[in-house]
């Protein structure tokens, strides 16, 4: 790789061709997410008009490619930490420091478009860590219509 190259950043495969990620946007999941336990590195980028919805693209090769919203600008009082179970670790740092992040389900209709509220993503920007974690509580659903909140 020229020197060039390596300035544009770490080059990730999309169907749309490559795209560059800086490594310290790069953001971690030690754990992976559910479905993908291999996949632990994701960068994100803006979707053209489509706000706010993200693209959250895995950065290993043939990796997963997501569409994710922050929560609360769907669901303004979406708590998730306050239904996390007591043996269920964190360790992100405050929650005032955490994203809350929901894996959207898309469809062609656009009424049908879901989001996952039971596993939410929960993202610290400083320390760029991640960790899906799974709710037990019943108030929040793995297809939660988007529409049915507007």
């Amino acid at each position: 790789m020229t020197r060039d190259e390596n300035d544009k950043g770490i080059p990730i495969q999309t169907s749309g061709g490559i795209r560059y990620v800086n490594k310290n946007d790069i953001i971690r999941f030690p754990e992976g997410l559910l479905g993908f336990r291999d996949a632990k590195e994701y960068a994100f980028f803006d979707i053209n008009d489509c706000e706010p919805f993200k693209s959250m693209l895995s950065v290993k090769e043939n990796g997963p490619d997501f569409v994710v919203v922050e929560t609360r600008t769907i669901i303004g009082d979406y708590s998730p930490l306050d239904s996390l179970s007591s043996f269920e670790q964190v360790d992100l740092g405050s929650p005032m420091e955490l994203v809350v992040l929901s894996i959207v389900t898309l469809s062609e209709k656009p009424e049908d478009i879901t989001i996952n509220l039971r596993a939410p993503l929960l993202v610290n920007l400083a320390t760029s860590q991640g960790k899906q974690v799974i709710l037990d509580d019943e108030r929040y659903q793995t297809r939660h219509n988007i529409y049915a909140t507007v």
